[in-house]
């Protein structure tokens, strides 16, 4: 049975100023690798499981391809599942 507890949970960041940290830099890069849009997503949650499994909420845009308002003080997002070859990096900030 699949293990519940994810192996890592990541909030995206997209202010350029918040991506500079190398353990940060080092995800991006494994997203990059693993074919995972991360910029068009908020959320990423990656399980230990075979195959791999990574989640991303990515982010609902209206017709102007503006993200969609939730009325709660974020955006709507809808979930796309990716099967990466491989886990993202672990390190401590």
């Amino acid at each position: 049975m699949p293990d519940p507890k994810p192996y890592l949970s990541y909030g995206v960041r997209h202010d350029p100023d918040h991506q500079t940290s190398p353990p940060y830099r080092a995800f991006m890069g494994w997203c990059d690798d693993e074919g995972i849009p991360e910029e068009t997503g908020e959320w990423i949650t990656v399980w230990d499981e075979t195959p791999i499994r990574a989640i991303l909420d990515v982010y609902d845009l209206d017709g102007n391809g503006d993200k969609i308002d939730d009325g709660n003080g974020s955006y709507v997002t809808h979930p796309v599942t990716y099967n990466p070859s491989t886990l993202p990096p672990l390190h401590n900030a």
